[in-house]
């Protein structure tokens, strides 16, 4: 069970991980946001991570249960892009999965937004 929430102003209750570490759960009404990171990715970049994906999840009809999200920085300097994010939502039963990577953190959350709202898109047709 997690410990403190807090009312937003938006209607989404955010709630704080029981325990200290890389772990930060989000819960709406609807699905729950689960960012996973490195330690060393600060709570500015899972914020912004958990935005992207409830907004991608506001596009779709379906009922979504979950999503976890996960980031990664490499340190590697001779990696072209060592930032790495992945996502995975529940839509229904149903796991729609992206992974990218990119020259820094802002941009591959962005692109996994993108990825994640193509795979929504397509899913839809079928």
């Amino acid at each position: 069970m997690l410990e403190s929430s807090k009312e937003a102003s938006s209607g989404q209750v955010w709630y704080k991980p029981r325990e200290r570490g890389a772990e930060e759960v989000t819960t709406t009404p609807d699905f729950e946001v689960q960012v996973h990171g490195d330690a060393q990715i600060d709570h500015t970049e899972r914020e912004y991570a958990r935005r992207k994906v409830a907004r991608v999840a506001q596009r779709t009809r379906r009922p979504i249960l979950f999503a976890k999200v996960d980031l990664h920085a490499e340190a590697n300097p001779s990696r072209s892009r060592p930032a790495v994010a992945k996502a995975v939502l529940d839509v229904n039963g149903s796991p729609v999965r992206a992974h990218v990577r990119a020259p820094t953190l802002h941009e591959a959350i962005d692109l996994l937004e993108d990825r994640l709202l193509h795979r929504l898109e397509h899913m839809s047709h079928r």
